[in-house]
């Protein structure tokens, strides 16, 4: 075999390389391209279909008293999204229409006041992360047999970040003196 051909048939072996590789490419790509249109916007987020965390429930002999608790061991970062916030509840949840709710201050204040959610609204407001834990949080831990998952033990706590009127601006509009 002479030189030429030895350096042809290099050729068409890299060249054909090239285009195997240059298809598979192709191949890939248009596996990874998707094949129509993702879903249209919807005027209220909802969760991604391949998040699979939930809240546990216990199981409660009165359905207006129970729990629901935090899968910590999902978490990602310090604040819980706030439909797998836990809950603590003794009488159900409460069904409260914030157009006809107010917020009474009265007893030992100048001035007795009431406000609307709307006036409420319309004051300064702050944030800020918090955690909030329920005081039987880890109970769990005293009933399960070889110890509990972080959810079971401790799920009963969830970070969150508050946003609301300081109680001390709402007192002090009532007359109520710092340390009076």
């Amino acid at each position: 075999m002479n030189d030429s051909s030895k350096s042809s048939r290099r050729r068409m072996l890299r060249a054909g390389a090239s285009l195997a590789l240059l298809a598979g490419r192709k191949v890939a790509a248009a596996e990874d391209e998707p094949r129509r249109l993702g879903t249209p916007l919807g005027p209220y987020g909802e969760r991604s279909p391949y998040e699979k965390a939930v809240r546990w429930t216990r199981d409660s002999k009165t359905p207006e008293t129970g729990s629901s608790f935090t899968p910590l061991q999902d978490s990602v970062g310090i604040l819980t999204p706030s439909s797998l916030h836990y809950e603590r509840h003794h009488g159900g949840i409460p069904d409260i229409d914030p157009g006809k709710h107010r917020l009474l201050i009265h007893g030992m204040v100048d001035r007795p006041l009431s406000f609307s959610v709307a006036e409420i609204r319309r004051l300064p407001s702050v944030s800020s992360i918090q955690f909030l834990e329920c005081g039987g949080n880890s109970g769990a831990e005293w009933s399960a047999p070889g110890g509990a998952d972080v959810q079971h033990s401790h799920g009963l706590l969830s970070g969150s970040e508050w946003t609301g009127v300081p109680l001390s601006l709402l007192l002090q509009e009532a007359g109520v003196r710092p340390g009076g």
